[in-house]
């Protein structure tokens, strides 16, 4: 997908796509076990959404009822998918 800018907002639409090249290998299918969004480019961090679990599948449009889809594939070297653009909940401090 091209990107059409870096702001998203919350109820828009941020297109994903995890691809390969094979080359002159046999023609590989791309699967995502899983996925997580972060705040930061770590994956440990916190905090992190995890929004594809268990061996591929999309939690958020089932826990959240939100509008997340994987596309239709076009391509069996490309997986692409739309995750609802959401907030980190801000963490509320005794401080």
């Amino acid at each position: 997908f091209e990107r059409p800018s870096n702001q998203y907002y919350l109820g828009d639409f941020i297109n994903i796509e995890a691809s390969v090249r094979s080359y002159n290998h046999v023609p590989l299918r791309v699967f995502v076990d899983s996925c997580v969004a972060t705040s930061v480019p770590d994956t440990n961090a916190i905090p992190r959404y995890a929004f594809i679990e268990n061996n591929g599948c999309l939690v958020d449009a089932k826990l959240t009822g939100s509008g997340s889809r994987f596309m239709q594939r076009t391509q069996i070297d490309k997986l692409q998918f739309q995750l609802e653009a959401f907030r980190f909940q801000q963490e509320i401090s005794g401080f």
